[in-house]
């Protein structure tokens, strides 16, 4: 089931997945416990029908998406600086669910006005090989078909820039005989790409971000596509550490999104349980919600919670959840393996991990050199009054990074030398809650946010 059948179907809600539109309907219709029916709309991968306490981010947003893919392409947009929205926020906070909704809502409203419909595309700078390689998933996301980056830029290049003298292909990239017809007198539809984890992006020339953005600069043109960036981060900071140059091309529109508080963790739980009430006792959802508000905010953590609640509960054969299975579920999760590994690490491996944490956050980076956790560890131990260097000294550190690469806590390149890349591979969320729990390092988990 993909984006357009599900959009088509006119269904409130649905779970996208391999192999979900193979399930047979009396399968489907069966009459299920308000447990089971609970389980399904608490899963990640269900989209409500609506995401209820992000109104305010929403209607950024989508003023946002009515500018670009309005007659003229401008709107609210603006052409003094390039069509780009900056969304920002810690991870569990809706940012690409409301996008995607947004998107959603944008395309039902341009069939019903009868306009010709923009062309979504989303890749997340996560899973790209290189930040070059933005290029050829955006490439073989418009023309259909895979080509290496310095051939996709060329294409895109000719595609976004009306200096280069070319035309919209509806089927092809430009100066290519029989790939597609020239969008001559016709109006190209807008492109609106979505980059999540944009801050993978960022390199010391930061030209993939450069690129993008220049392309979102060009004034519309009749048969040259509109190009809107819509980027999303971890990271608040991230516009002020692009270079100038790019900077000024983008100017950024920014949406914040801040943690959910316990009530509004609390409301976006009920809204999925709306069907299935009588799965949940009502103190249940109000304890989930409290628990998850006060460690992180990250609402997936909640809906989570209460599945796996919902599953405790099933297997004593109760017909609802109540505090006790929210209270197992809790334990499970919080008190998980990773918490458990990071716990049992020596103070100085404690610290070389939080100050991964810190560094790669700084630079909005997925990882960083040695060199720069070492000294960002030797910073904290001295605010701390902790000695920096362990019996062993500096070799005893590099042993300290190889054990927590083996235990894979973090991603560390083979060898050990200070150029080497480290990265974080545990959730901010289970290393602030380690934190927390020992008292006597408490204080580290003031550097985890």
């Amino acid at each position: 089931a993909n984006f357009e059948d599900a959009e088509a179907s006119g269904a409130a809600s649905c779970v996208y997945g391999l192999g979900a539109s193979a399930i047979p309907q009396w399968v489907r219709d069966r009459k299920r416990s308000p447990l089971q029916r609970a389980k399904e709309m608490l899963q990640l991968a269900t989209l409500p029908p609506s995401l209820p306490c992000r109104e305010k981010e929403r209607a950024v947003v989508a003023d946002f998406v009515d500018g670009v893919v309005s007659e003229g392409g401008t709107g609210s947009v603006g052409l003094g600086a390039g069509r780009c929205l900056y969304i920002s926020g810690v991870p569990g906070t809706g940012k690409t669910a409301t996008v995607m909704e947004v998107m959603r809502a944008a395309r039902r409203q341009a069939k019903a006005e009868g306009r010709a419909p923009f062309q979504l595309v989303m890749i997340n700078g996560l899973r790209l090989p290189t930040p070059a390689h933005a290029y050829s998933a955006i490439h073989e996301a418009l023309y259909g078909h895979y080509v290496g980056p310095a051939q996709a830029l060329e294409s895109l290049q000719a595609r976004f820039t009306p200096a280069a003298g070319g035309q919209w292909m509806s089927g092809g990239a430009k100066g290519r005989k029989g790939k597609g017809k020239a969008g001559v007198g016709e109006e190209a539809p807008a492109t609106l790409l979505v980059v999540d984890e944009l801050d993978s992006l960022v390199t010391r020339k930061q030209e993939v971000l450069y690129n993008l953005f220049e392309w979102s600069l060009s004034a519309p043109r009749r048969g040259v596509p509109r190009l809107a960036v819509i980027g999303i981060a971890n990271t608040m900071d991230l516009p002020e550490r692009l270079l100038p140059r790019i900077l000024s091309r983008a100017g950024l529109r920014r949406a914040p999104f801040q943690p959910y508080g316990r009530e509004q963790i609390e409301a976006i739980v009920r809204a999925r349980l709306d069907a299935c009430e009588s799965a949940f006792a009502s103190d249940a959802v109000d304890f989930a919600s409290r628990k998850v508000a006060a460690v992180s905010g990250d609402v997936r953590r909640a809906l989570e919670i209460c599945r796996r609640a919902a599953e405790v509960a099933e297997e004593r054969e109760a017909h609802s959840a109540t505090i006790p299975d929210v209270r197992a579920a809790v334990k499970e999760m919080f008190e998980g393996a990773a918490v458990r590994s990071i716990m049992a690490l020596s103070q100085h491996e404690r610290i070389l991990l939080v100050a991964t944490c810190v560094e790669t956050q700084r630079a909005g980076v997925p990882d960083v050199e040695v060199a720069t956790v070492l000294r960002s560890h030797a910073e904290i131990c001295r605010a701390h009054s902790v000695d920096p260097l362990p019996p062993g000294g500096h070799g005893a550190l590099m042993a300290a990074i190889a054990r927590l690469g083996a235990s894979r806590l973090v991603l560390h390149e083979a060898g050990r030398h200070a150029r080497a890349k480290v990265g974080l591979n545990v959730s901010i969320a289970d290393l602030g809650l380690a934190s927390r729990a020992d008292e006597s390092m408490s204080w580290l988990a003031t550097l985890v946010k």
